[in-house]
């Protein structure tokens, strides 16, 4: 696992282990649909959400917008 493989990791441990599974598996299933993009992961502390847009190059100015994001309520 990479390094930013386990910061991601780290990041879906945060949620309840439903809403990890279901982040994992959307992740897993965009990648397969659209290989080679750049992820982009945005995690916003303060509001306990993680959000994950993928880009065609490493400019997230050109990323797609928030194809997924996870809020918990803790």
């Amino acid at each position: 696992m990479t390094n930013a493989e386990t910061q991601l990791a780290g990041c879906f441990a945060k949620y309840e282990p439903a809403m990890a599974k279901l982040g994992k598996a959307l992740r897993a299933k965009l990648r397969a649909r659209l290989p080679g993009l750049f992820e982009i992961v945005y995690v916003y502390e303060n509001q306990n959400a993680l959000v994950i847009s993928c880009s065609p190059t490493h400019a997230s100015r050109l990323d797609l917008r928030h194809p997924f994001g996870l809020l918990s309520e803790r």
